[in-house]
Parts: structure tokens; C-alpha cells; sequence
């Protein structure tokens, strides 16, 4: 089912970045970078999105809109 999930939420990821314009990278290898833009956990669900005091967003799958 994990297995699932994360292919459902890639697609999307991808059709929502698409239409903006961008384009994502998906398990990012950070040692060739200087520092990633932003971490974000993409969960099934959640009653919000928000950010964590670490600095990491998190956000439910259900609240990506383009």
C-alpha cells in the first residue's frame, strides 16, 4: 500500500508543478547541494498543512490544488 501511496503522490506532485511552470526531483541527494530550498513531508492525512519548528513543511496530499 506504501508502495501505492507514494507513486499516487508523485504523479500528482508532478501534474501540479507541471502546470506552474516547474519541475521536482524526488529523493534528493543533498551531499551534491549546497542546501535544498525547503523539506516537506507529503502525509495522507492531515486536518492542515504546516510548518514544523524545525522549519519542515508538512502537508496532506488532499490540500495540493495547481
Amino acid at each position: 500500500m506504501e508502495f501505492l501511496f507514494k507513486n499516487l503522490c508523485i504523479r500528482d506532485l508532478r501534474i501540479y508543478a507541471d502546470f506552474l511552470g516547474l519541475f521536482i526531483i524526488i529523493d534528493i541527494d543533498t551531499t551534491r547541494m549546497k542546501k535544498p530550498s525547503f523539506l516537506l513531508i507529503l502525509c495522507a492525512n492531515a486536518p492542515y498543512a504546516y510548518k514544523r519548528k524545525d522549519g519542515i513543511y508538512v502537508v496532506p496530499i488532499t490540500k495540493l490544488k495547481p
